[in-house]
């Protein structure tokens, strides 16, 4: 069967849909038990009336009685000042904080409000597409310090407009995904994934830290939100990575976090080692 799966960027859904780009059918999916609840939105709606469980439904044609939801506004994002947030915490879980944030009026002023889940332990993550110029720039000066690029495969320093060009080919990729590290509001480094491949659920991962700054810890920070990030997020189930032999510090890091050494090979008269980890469900 091949299906084409049409999915708006930057959504929760865009990993699970990677997953099925080898599809051959054209095939609705809509978030309700169809034709129940049909219309704009259908899973903040029902998270609003506190739904556990919600069905996707996969159709190319449905029929039966029909129940819609309207679509959703600005204004069905306010706060009502007289409830708990517990009461109201189904709403602050759907709303957009850039598009229609949570809100509440209070003496003729209008207060905006905006919630999201801390996954990271107070990590944020910014995707390279979406950095600013001066971040672009930050962090090839990271890349291009002596201290970063030794361990790199191509060790030799980037210039900016290769390293912008670079940047615009992984608007559209889907295979590869750099991100910059914050902790604390602090830089911290860089994580990136490379042979993105759902269908095996596997992905290749690298690292490296802000070289300006001296963070204790900073190397556990990356690698738990790689871990994190590429079995909770992207939802595979195993994560490679190269390392060269001599680099024992970062050696000794991965294996505190299990991975396991899988092989070994030459690159350019170095000794590298190729380590994995997977998935524990237990």
């Amino acid at each position: 069967m091949k299906i084409a799966i049409l999915t708006s960027p930057n959504q929760w859904f865009v990993p699970f849909a990677k997953r099925y780009l080898k599809h051959k059918y054209n095939i609705v999916i809509h978030a309700s038990d169809l034709p129940k609840d049909k219309g704009w939105a259908p899973m903040f709606w029902q998270i609003l009336e506190d739904k556990n469980t919600i069905p996707f439904t996969m159709f190319e044609a449905s029929s039966g009685e029909e129940i819609f939801y309207k679509k959703r506004e600005s204004k069905d994002s306010k706060l009502d000042i007289d409830k708990t947030i517990k009461e109201q915490f189904n709403l602050l879980r759907i709303v957009n904080n850039e598009n229609y944030p949570a809100f509440f009026e209070l003496d003729g002023h209008r207060y905006v409000l905006k919630i999201e889940l801390d996954k990271m332990g107070g990590v944020s993550l910014l995707d390279f597409v979406d950095l600013t110029l001066k971040e672009k720039e930050m962090v090839l000066s990271w890349r291009n310090h002596k201290d970063i690029k030794r361990w790199m495969y191509n060790t030799k320093s980037i210039e900016l407009n290769e390293h912008l060009r670079y940047i615009d080919t992984l608007e559209l990729s889907k295979t590869k995904q750099y991100i910059v590290v914050k902790k604390d509001s602090e830089y911290v480094g860089v994580i990136d994934f490379t042979n993105i491949d759902f269908k095996n659920n596997s992905v290749d991962f690298g690292l490296y830290t802000n070289p300006f700054k001296k963070i204790a810890g900073v190397g556990r920070v990356l690698e738990e939100t790689c871990i994190k990030y590429a079995f909770d997020i992207l939802g595979l189930e195993k994560l490679k990575l190269e390392v060269f032999s001599e680099n024992t510090r970062a050696i000794n890091l991965y294996k505190k976090f299990n991975f396991k050494e899988i092989g070994k090979k030459i690159f350019n008269n170095k000794n590298v080692i190729c380590m994995e980890l997977k998935k524990d469900y237990n």
